[in-house]
Protein backbone atom coordinates (compact mmCIF):
# COMPACT_ATOMS: atom_id res chain seq x y z
CA UNK A 1 0.00 0.00 0.00
CA UNK A 2 1.31 3.60 -0.97
CA UNK A 3 0.31 6.28 0.65
CA UNK A 4 0.06 10.01 -0.31
CA UNK A 5 3.15 11.97 -1.15
CA UNK A 6 5.10 8.78 -1.19
CA UNK A 7 8.01 10.36 -2.67
CA UNK A 8 8.74 12.64 0.10
CA UNK A 9 9.51 9.28 2.34
CA UNK A 10 12.49 7.40 0.85
CA UNK A 11 15.05 4.47 1.91
CA UNK A 12 18.32 4.16 2.03
CA UNK A 13 18.61 0.36 1.63
CA UNK A 14 15.98 -2.51 2.43
CA UNK A 15 18.83 -4.98 2.29
CA UNK A 16 18.82 -5.22 5.35
CA UNK A 17 15.34 -5.78 6.55
CA UNK A 18 14.10 -8.68 8.03
CA UNK A 19 11.06 -11.22 8.59
CA UNK A 20 11.16 -12.88 11.50
CA UNK A 21 8.68 -15.85 12.68
CA UNK A 22 7.93 -15.84 16.75
CA UNK A 23 7.12 -19.35 16.77
CA UNK A 24 10.04 -20.62 15.22
CA UNK A 25 12.32 -18.63 17.00
CA UNK A 26 10.67 -19.67 20.15
CA UNK A 27 11.34 -23.20 19.55
CA UNK A 28 14.97 -22.51 19.11
CA UNK A 29 14.98 -21.31 22.55
CA UNK A 30 13.02 -23.96 24.23
CA UNK A 31 15.77 -26.54 22.44
CA UNK A 32 18.47 -24.09 24.30
CA UNK A 33 16.95 -22.45 27.23
CA UNK A 34 14.17 -24.42 28.21
CA UNK A 35 14.22 -23.09 31.91
CA UNK A 36 14.01 -19.45 30.21
CA UNK A 37 10.65 -20.44 28.08
CA UNK A 38 9.53 -22.26 30.39
CA UNK A 39 9.89 -19.01 33.25
CA UNK A 40 8.02 -16.53 30.49
CA UNK A 41 5.00 -18.87 30.11
CA UNK A 42 4.74 -19.46 33.67
CA UNK A 43 4.62 -15.74 34.52
CA UNK A 44 2.02 -15.33 31.33
CA UNK A 45 -0.06 -18.18 33.07
CA UNK A 46 -0.41 -16.54 36.21
CA UNK A 47 -0.94 -13.43 34.87
CA UNK A 48 -3.63 -14.65 32.45
CA UNK A 49 -5.38 -16.33 35.65
CA UNK A 50 -6.05 -12.77 36.61
CA UNK A 51 -7.42 -10.89 34.18
CA UNK A 52 -10.86 -9.86 35.08
CA UNK A 53 -11.99 -9.83 30.98
CA UNK A 54 -14.69 -8.39 29.76
CA UNK A 55 -17.15 -11.10 28.89
CA UNK A 56 -17.04 -10.77 25.01
CA UNK A 57 -15.09 -8.71 22.38
CA UNK A 58 -17.82 -6.77 20.51
CA UNK A 59 -17.95 -5.53 17.39
CA UNK A 60 -18.60 -7.32 14.07
CA UNK A 61 -17.47 -10.82 15.07
CA UNK A 62 -16.87 -11.84 11.06
CA UNK A 63 -14.80 -8.62 10.73
CA UNK A 64 -10.65 -10.04 10.57
CA UNK A 65 -8.35 -8.28 12.83
CA UNK A 66 -4.83 -7.66 12.49
CA UNK A 67 -2.85 -6.36 16.16
CA UNK A 68 0.23 -4.06 15.22
CA UNK A 69 2.78 -4.63 18.58
CA UNK A 70 5.02 -1.72 18.62
CA UNK A 71 7.90 -3.87 20.17
CA UNK A 72 10.11 -0.70 20.83
CA UNK A 73 12.77 -0.52 23.75
CA UNK A 74 10.29 1.57 25.38
CA UNK A 75 8.36 -0.76 25.66
CA UNK A 76 10.45 -3.00 28.12
CA UNK A 77 9.88 -3.85 31.77
CA UNK A 78 6.11 -3.26 33.14
CA UNK A 79 4.63 -2.27 29.35
CA UNK A 80 5.55 -5.15 27.95
CA UNK A 81 5.19 -7.49 30.67
CA UNK A 82 1.61 -6.21 31.22
CA UNK A 83 0.16 -6.11 27.17
CA UNK A 84 1.54 -9.82 26.65
CA UNK A 85 -1.14 -11.51 28.90
CA UNK A 86 -3.69 -8.94 27.75
CA UNK A 87 -3.10 -9.27 24.11
CA UNK A 88 -3.22 -13.07 24.78
CA UNK A 89 -6.30 -12.82 26.89
CA UNK A 90 -7.84 -10.92 24.11
CA UNK A 91 -6.96 -13.79 21.33
CA UNK A 92 -8.37 -15.99 23.60
CA UNK A 93 -11.07 -14.65 23.13
CA UNK A 94 -11.49 -13.98 19.40
CA UNK A 95 -10.20 -17.55 19.53
CA UNK A 96 -13.84 -18.65 20.94
CA UNK A 97 -15.45 -16.58 18.81
CA UNK A 98 -14.29 -18.47 15.42
CA UNK A 99 -12.85 -14.78 14.62
CA UNK A 100 -10.27 -14.62 12.28
CA UNK A 101 -7.07 -12.52 13.35
CA UNK A 102 -3.32 -12.38 13.18
CA UNK A 103 -0.54 -10.96 15.07
CA UNK A 104 2.28 -8.49 14.00
CA UNK A 105 5.40 -6.88 15.66
CA UNK A 106 7.57 -4.40 14.80
CA UNK A 107 11.09 -2.71 15.58
CA UNK A 108 14.57 -2.60 14.59
CA UNK A 109 17.22 -5.36 14.07
CA UNK A 110 20.46 -3.14 15.59
CA UNK A 111 20.26 0.10 16.94
CA UNK A 112 21.92 3.15 15.38
CA UNK A 113 21.00 2.27 11.69
CA UNK A 114 22.91 -1.08 11.76
CA UNK A 115 24.52 -2.11 8.49
CA UNK A 116 22.47 0.63 6.67
CA UNK A 117 24.21 3.57 8.47
CA UNK A 118 27.58 1.45 7.64
CA UNK A 119 27.16 1.08 4.31
CA UNK A 120 25.70 5.19 3.45
CA UNK A 121 28.49 6.07 5.68
CA UNK A 122 31.08 3.89 3.46
CA UNK A 123 29.16 6.09 0.43
CA UNK A 124 30.28 9.54 1.90
CA UNK A 125 27.15 9.91 3.27
CA UNK A 126 25.56 10.18 -0.08
CA UNK A 127 22.93 10.81 -0.78
CA UNK A 128 23.00 13.64 1.96
CA UNK A 129 19.67 12.81 2.80
CA UNK A 130 19.35 9.20 2.99
CA UNK A 131 15.91 8.27 4.46
CA UNK A 132 14.53 5.64 6.19
CA UNK A 133 18.16 4.85 7.77
CA UNK A 134 18.05 1.26 9.81
CA UNK A 135 17.35 -2.51 9.67
CA UNK A 136 13.88 -3.12 9.98
CA UNK A 137 12.85 -6.71 11.54
CA UNK A 138 9.24 -7.25 11.06
CA UNK A 139 7.93 -10.17 13.15
CA UNK A 140 4.76 -12.78 12.68
CA UNK A 141 4.02 -14.02 16.28
CA UNK A 142 0.71 -15.24 14.42
CA UNK A 143 -0.23 -15.89 11.00
CA UNK A 144 -3.79 -15.91 9.94
CA UNK A 145 -4.15 -19.14 9.25
CA UNK A 146 -1.88 -20.20 12.57
CA UNK A 147 -3.24 -22.34 15.21
CA UNK A 148 -4.03 -20.35 18.18
CA UNK A 149 -3.28 -22.98 21.02
CA UNK A 150 0.21 -23.74 19.04
CA UNK A 151 1.53 -20.44 18.89
CA UNK A 152 -0.11 -17.94 21.57
CA UNK A 153 2.84 -18.32 23.66
CA UNK A 154 4.94 -16.86 20.72
CA UNK A 155 4.38 -13.55 21.87
CA UNK A 156 6.77 -14.06 25.21
CA UNK A 157 9.37 -13.65 22.68
CA UNK A 158 9.20 -10.07 23.70
CA UNK A 159 10.44 -10.53 27.24
CA UNK A 160 14.10 -11.23 25.88
CA UNK A 161 16.97 -9.36 26.09
CA UNK A 162 17.96 -7.17 23.03
CA UNK A 163 15.16 -8.18 21.01
CA UNK A 164 12.91 -4.70 21.68
CA UNK A 165 14.83 -1.87 19.84
CA UNK A 166 14.18 0.90 17.48
CA UNK A 167 9.79 1.70 15.72
CA UNK A 168 9.52 2.85 12.35
CA UNK A 169 5.85 2.93 12.84
CA UNK A 170 4.84 4.25 9.37
CA UNK A 171 6.35 1.33 7.39
CA UNK A 172 5.28 -1.28 9.80
CA UNK A 173 1.55 0.26 9.05
CA UNK A 174 1.95 -0.27 5.44
CA UNK A 175 3.44 -3.83 5.84
CA UNK A 176 -0.01 -4.66 7.82
CA UNK A 177 -2.24 -3.31 5.79
CA UNK A 178 -0.69 -5.02 2.85
CA UNK A 179 -0.89 -8.96 4.61
CA UNK A 180 -4.55 -7.55 5.48
CA UNK A 181 -5.61 -6.83 2.06
CA UNK A 182 -4.09 -9.94 0.61
CA UNK A 183 -5.81 -11.98 2.73
CA UNK A 184 -9.21 -9.88 2.08
CA UNK A 185 -8.80 -10.83 -1.56
CA UNK A 186 -9.94 -14.18 -0.95
CA UNK A 187 -12.60 -13.05 1.70
CA UNK A 188 -15.13 -11.21 -0.27
CA UNK A 189 -17.91 -12.58 1.64
CA UNK A 190 -15.98 -10.61 5.02
CA UNK A 191 -16.40 -7.38 5.82
CA UNK A 192 -13.06 -5.49 5.62
CA UNK A 193 -10.29 -6.59 7.51
CA UNK A 194 -9.12 -3.89 11.03
CA UNK A 195 -6.15 -3.01 12.40
CA UNK A 196 -5.54 -2.49 15.87
CA UNK A 197 -2.09 -0.34 16.46
CA UNK A 198 -1.17 -0.77 19.98
CA UNK A 199 2.09 1.84 20.89
CA UNK A 200 3.61 3.69 23.45
CA UNK A 201 4.95 6.56 21.74
CA UNK A 202 5.91 8.51 18.24
CA UNK A 203 8.38 6.62 15.63
CA UNK A 204 11.86 7.04 17.03
CA UNK A 205 14.95 5.84 15.32
CA UNK A 206 17.75 7.28 16.28
CA UNK A 207 20.02 7.34 12.86
CA UNK A 208 16.95 8.32 10.63
CA UNK A 209 15.84 11.11 12.51
CA UNK A 210 19.65 12.18 12.59
CA UNK A 211 19.85 11.72 9.04
CA UNK A 212 16.73 13.81 7.73
CA UNK A 213 14.18 15.80 8.39
CA UNK A 214 13.10 16.59 12.16
CA UNK A 215 9.55 14.78 11.31
CA UNK A 216 10.20 12.37 8.47
CA UNK A 217 9.06 9.28 10.35
CA UNK A 218 5.96 11.46 12.06
CA UNK A 219 4.81 12.96 8.43
CA UNK A 220 4.84 9.30 6.68
CA UNK A 221 2.89 7.86 9.82
CA UNK A 222 0.32 10.51 9.39
CA UNK A 223 0.27 10.28 5.74
CA UNK A 224 -0.13 6.20 6.27
CA UNK A 225 -2.84 6.22 8.72
CA UNK A 226 -4.98 8.19 6.72
CA UNK A 227 -4.12 6.06 3.68
CA UNK A 228 -5.24 3.06 5.38
CA UNK A 229 -8.50 4.45 6.50
CA UNK A 230 -9.47 4.89 3.24
CA UNK A 231 -9.42 1.04 2.49
CA UNK A 232 -9.95 -0.71 5.90
CA UNK A 233 -10.71 0.55 9.66
CA UNK A 234 -7.54 1.08 11.84
CA UNK A 235 -7.52 1.97 15.80
CA UNK A 236 -5.00 2.74 17.96
CA UNK A 237 -4.14 1.85 21.79
CA UNK A 238 -2.06 4.30 23.08
CA UNK A 239 -0.04 2.31 26.05
CA UNK A 240 1.78 5.38 27.78
CA UNK A 241 -0.79 8.02 26.87
CA UNK A 242 0.78 11.47 27.37
CA UNK A 243 0.85 14.76 25.18
CA UNK A 244 3.08 13.06 22.41
CA UNK A 245 0.66 10.25 22.20
CA UNK A 246 -2.11 12.27 22.05
CA UNK A 247 -0.62 14.27 19.60
CA UNK A 248 -0.02 11.62 17.46
CA UNK A 249 -2.66 9.59 17.67
CA UNK A 250 -5.78 12.17 18.99
CA UNK A 251 -8.17 8.76 17.98
CA UNK A 252 -6.42 6.24 20.55
CA UNK A 253 -7.97 4.63 23.48
CA UNK A 254 -5.70 5.50 26.33
CA UNK A 255 -4.72 2.86 28.84
CA UNK A 256 -3.59 5.84 31.13
CA UNK A 257 -1.04 8.51 31.79
CA UNK A 258 1.60 6.27 31.99
CA UNK A 259 1.07 2.51 32.42
CA UNK A 260 3.35 2.09 35.60
CA UNK A 261 0.03 4.55 37.12
CA UNK A 262 -3.05 2.26 36.04
CA UNK A 263 -3.43 1.01 39.54
CA UNK A 264 -3.27 -2.81 41.10
CA UNK A 265 -4.75 -4.56 37.69
CA UNK A 266 -2.86 -3.32 34.72
CA UNK A 267 -4.05 -5.98 32.55
CA UNK A 268 -7.30 -5.53 33.34
CA UNK A 269 -7.02 -1.68 31.85
CA UNK A 270 -5.67 -3.07 29.02
CA UNK A 271 -7.08 -5.92 27.86
CA UNK A 272 -9.97 -3.71 27.56
CA UNK A 273 -8.72 -0.81 26.33
CA UNK A 274 -7.55 -3.22 23.10
CA UNK A 275 -11.42 -4.79 23.37
CA UNK A 276 -12.62 -1.47 23.28
CA UNK A 277 -10.07 -0.65 20.37
CA UNK A 278 -11.77 -3.73 18.45
CA UNK A 279 -15.17 -2.44 18.90
CA UNK A 280 -13.78 0.83 17.76
CA UNK A 281 -13.10 -0.98 13.79
CA UNK A 282 -16.72 -0.57 13.54
CA UNK A 283 -16.88 3.24 13.46
CA UNK A 284 -15.35 3.32 9.85
CA UNK A 285 -17.03 3.93 6.76
CA UNK A 286 -15.78 2.93 3.21
CA UNK A 287 -14.87 5.61 0.92
CA UNK A 288 -16.71 6.64 -1.24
Amino acid sequence: MTSPLKPAYQVFTREHDELMSAPEVLAEYQQDRPDLTQQFSNFVLERLEEIKAPAQVGGDAKRPVTFLLDCSGSMRGTPISVIIPSLIRIGDMLQAQGRPFEILGFTTRSWKGGNSRIEWIATGRDPQVPGRLCDLRHIVFKSRDAEWESVRMALTLTFLDGLLKENVDGEALEWAASRAAIYHRGEENLPAPGIVLITDGPPVDDSTIAANPEEFLNTHLVQVKAAIRQQMPLSVVAIKGGDDQIAQHPEAVQTAPHIEHIGDRPEDRVTNAIAQAIEKLEDWTPAS
